[in-house]
């Protein structure tokens, strides 16, 4: 991604919704060279949406794309000026650091059982055979629920001990 100098723009917020369900389908930010990866269903088709402080909203419906071929997207500087800004919602994922922060009611429904069901509707989110997790390909060390460790990698699991019962 790149503005109409043609510098890299980073840490834009990339969505693609897509178009017959309405719901997220991924979410990336882009990184120091302006680029970014989404894990799409094939078949699909997406409303491709991506913003950044400074520029014009970027929209696009791609339905017949190959993971192979890039798209380039040019963002144009929005020379609106704004009085006050409020914010009325979060983000339904945030990036600190190495840290993703998933909101989960943008990407469920509610009808959701176990929390294996809510962690698979999470865009990147991954969860193989063996209980291995990654997220956007790249394997993870720990998953914390509402700020508590829920797990620690698989060569943690189980654990050897179990803490007492109370």
């Amino acid at each position: 991604m790149l503005d109409t100098l043609n510098q890299p723009i980073s840490y834009a917020n990339v969505v693609a919704v897509n178009q017959t369900t309405q719901k997220i389908g991924a979410f990336a930010i882009t990184n120091g060279d302006g680029r970014f990866k989404l894990a799409l269903t094939p078949g699909a088709e997406y409303l491709l949406r991506i913003s950044f402080v400074g520029y014009k909203k970027f929209e696009r419906t791609i339905s017949d794309w190959s993971p192979d071929e890039p798209i380039q997207v040019i963002l144009s500087t929005d020379e609106t000026m704004l009085d006050q800004v409020e914010v009325v919602t979060e983000l339904p994922v945030t990036m600190q650091g190495d840290t993703l922060t998933y909101k989960t009611d943008a990407f469920t429904t509610g009808t959701e059982r176990k929390l294996k069901d809510v962690l698979e509707k999470l865009p990147g989110f991954e969860i193989d055979e063996d209980g291995g997790v990654k997220v956007q390909g790249k394997k993870v060390d720990k998953v914390m629920v509402d700020g508590k460790i829920f797990l620690m990698g698989i060569q943690n699991w189980p654990p050897k001990t179990f803490p007492p019962m109370l």
